[in-house]
């Protein structure tokens, strides 16, 4: 039986047709795409711009759309949904690959199904530099320079780079980081190519876009040393290292190693020494181990030049050995030294077993070897003979364990640490001199510390500027001598001026002496400075004889009294003195002399040299008595001599009659 709709249904079915209908009518019509097109041209003529990029970017989303590449017309159009548009041109294309353009943007607002046509774009291409690169000289084209140009004002406001193709030809556009901001300016071009000197050309200008800047560059070759290293039997050595090393300026090594065959080639440029020459003397040096350096000078005096050298290295002698403890163990990271009595000197380091080698030895019979460790008492060996290619073994040692010296230096007063003493030490089984054997300069604990002193009696001497020496004439070193302490009392000084009316008086020697029961003993000695000026310090209280003595005016002495701690001031005014000079001979052989000339009262003395001539300075003006002494003549021989002030009275002889 059919289905019946009763009248409810039908109530129901009219009622969701109406609302259905409602819903359908009530949806809006989707937003329809628009178009934004227009033409790309130059702005010096209005010819298309082909091949060219360009971005629409929505400035809601950022999402960004594409025309890759504008027609032979310079036509672009986009296809894009409704929005706001940063429609934006690319500053190159590759159907003018060197050219850069000026970028450009347009703000473009789109409506649902739109055509915006007629946005153009007039395009400015950017100034550029273009030119060849040659070398100097020859003119020959340079292919796979780098060249970059670096604005005035920084990089950020233009820099541009290029490569030199095989023709040397070249185009380099700069650019700012802003694309859109034209790069004219002034810049620097600096060029660079692997075998020549780097080129550098300042204040090139780009005065105005749509230019090209012509700038023609050129390099200066590279200068070669070759030859070939052999040994003493002619045959190649490989492997060899040849070193150039110029011997002025601030250009570093060239190096270059021998081949198989020997040969050699050492190009002499720099990359970074701009606008540079080759042109210098150089030192050389050939080198490889088991063979002796050879070195040499070679002058370079042209740019482009090309040296021959040749080179012969005779086999090097070696020393090997071992050094041990006094207990007999190998000694391991002592030190041996070897030098071959001409000045050369070598080194080694001792092996975990105490074993050493010495290679690339100069031959001689006359090498000494010292060998030396922290906490060891360091050891000799004299005339080590070493031979051309051969070894010489057994050169061992023993060192004995060294003793500790150690203590602290404080000053007299408050105990307090002195940072920068010296402390010196003095074998007192050997002659007496001022060059310490060990020497230790206090930190700023005031500590020092000894380690390599053998047992033995020393004296010790501690020095400090300001401060009064302290000097102890025995010390016995028979085990480790630890917590040595010495006191130092601050010292007084003198300081004054040397003058000579209203002139100052340079260079004049002031000797100090002390005065021990009226007689003087030697102290010190300083001179006057460029103003006239002396300081002595570190002076023990008491009194003290000041000397001075200079070439034109007269001795000075007087007596100076020293408190402790406390700077004396004693100027002193000189007055003017003469000289006198000559020789002295042998009556019988007519021979030079050397004997002390004098001055009857006068302290000023002078001793003949070696050809008999003598010259006495800082003698005061007048009629003075002048005569010779020396214990191998009978008589000591007198004259009158009249001194003048500022002059110097030539001619003085004297012969003398030896002793029979």
């Amino acid at each position: 039986m059919p289905h019946q709709l009763t009248n409810t249904n039908m109530k129901t079915f009219i009622v969701s047709l109406v609302v259905l209908g409602a819903l359908l009518f009530a949806v809006p019509a989707l937003a329809a795409d628009g178009t934004i097109s227009g033409t790309v041209t130059h702005a010096a003529d209005g010819t298309p711009v082909t091949s060219l990029y360009l971005s629409a970017t929505n400035t809601a989303t950022g999402v960004a759309s594409y025309v890759f590449g504008t027609g032979a017309d310079g036509t672009y159009s986009f296809t894009l949904a409704p929005g706001t548009y940063d429609v934006t041109t690319y500053t190159t294309t590759t159907s003018e690959p060197s050219i850069f353009f000026l970028q450009k943007t347009s703000t473009i607002s789109l409506a649902s199904g739109e055509t915006k046509s007629g946005q153009n774009f007039a395009l400015t291409r950017r100034a550029k530099f273009s030119g060849t690169v040659t070398a100097t000289g020859a003119g020959t084209v340079i292919s796979g320079a780098a060249l970059s140009f670096y604005h005035a004002s920084g990089t950020t406001i233009g820099y541009g780079y290029a490569t030199s193709l095989s023709t040397g030809g070249y185009i380099a556009t700069p650019t700012p980081n802003d694309a859109t901001t034209t790069s004219t300016g002034t810049y620097t071009a600096y060029v660079t190519k692997a075998g020549y000197f780097g080129a550098m050309i300042s204040g090139l200008s780009l005065t105005a876009d749509e230019t090209t800047v012509t700038q023609n560059i050129t390099m200066t070759p590279a200068s070669a040393v070759s030859g070939t290293v052999r040994d003493s039997n002619g045959a190649a050595v490989a492997d060899a290292t040849v070193t150039l090393t110029r011997s002025s300026g601030v250009f570093g090594a060239y190096t270059a190693m021998t081949d198989a065959a020997g040969a050699f080639t050492v190009s002499v440029y720099d990359l970074s020494s701009y606008n540079g020459t080759a042109v210098a003397d150089y030192s050389v040096s050939v080198s490889k181990s088991g063979y002796i350096t050879k070195t040499s000078v070679v002058s370079i005096t042209a740019d482009a030049s090309a040296l021959t050298a040749n080179y012969t290295l005779a086999s090097a002698g070696t020393i090997t050995g071992t050094i041990k403890t006094g207990a007999g163990a190998g000694l391991a990271g002592a030190l041996v030294s070897a030098n071959d009595g001409f000045g050369n000197t070598y080194t080694a380091t001792t092996n975990v077993n105490g074993v050493y080698t010495l290679t690339s030895l100069n031959p001689s019979s006359r090498y000494t070897l010292t060998v030396t460790k922290t906490n060891y008492v360091g050891q000799k060996l004299y005339n080590v003979s070493v031979s051309s290619g051969a070894t010489t073994g057994d050169k061992n040692a023993t060192l004995p364990a060294a003793k500790t010296f150690s203590g602290t230096i404080l000053t007299k007063s408050g105990n307090t640490p002195i940072e920068g003493a010296v402390v010196s030490i003095f074998k007192r089984n050997k002659t007496r001199s001022e060059i310490a054997d060990f020497s230790y300069t206090t930190k700023s604990d005031g500590g020092f510390l000894f380690q390599n002193a053998p047992s033995g009696k020393y004296r010790v001497k501690v020095t400090k500027s300001g401060y009064v020496m302290v000097v102890q004439d025995s010390l016995t070193i028979t085990g480790d001598v630890t917590g040595k302490n010495f006191s130092m009392e601050l010292g007084g000084s003198i300081h004054g001026r040397l003058t000579s009316g209203s002139t100052v008086v340079s260079g004049g020697d002031i000797a100090i002496f002390a005065l021990k029961n009226g007689k003087e003993v030697s102290y010190t000695s300083v001179s006057s400075d460029e103003n006239g000026y002396y300081l002595v310090t570190g002076l023990k209280k008491g009194t003290y004889r000041l000397k001075v003595t200079t070439t034109d005016y007269i001795m000075k002495v007087l007596n100076v009294a020293v408190k402790t701690g406390i700077q004396t001031t004693k100027n002193m005014s000189l007055a003017g003195a003469g000289s006198v000079s000559g020789y002295i001979t042998d009556k019988e052989t007519g021979l030079p002399v050397s004997a002390l000339v004098k001055v009857v009262g006068s302290a000023a003395t002078a001793w003949s040299d070696a050809n008999g001539y003598f010259i006495l300075d800082g003698l005061a003006p007048g009629t003075r008595r002048v005569y010779a002494v020396s214990a191998y003549y009978n008589t000591a021989a007198q004259q009158s001599v009249k001194i003048s002030k500022e002059k110097v009275k030539t001619g003085v002889t004297f012969t003398l009659t030896p002793k029979q």
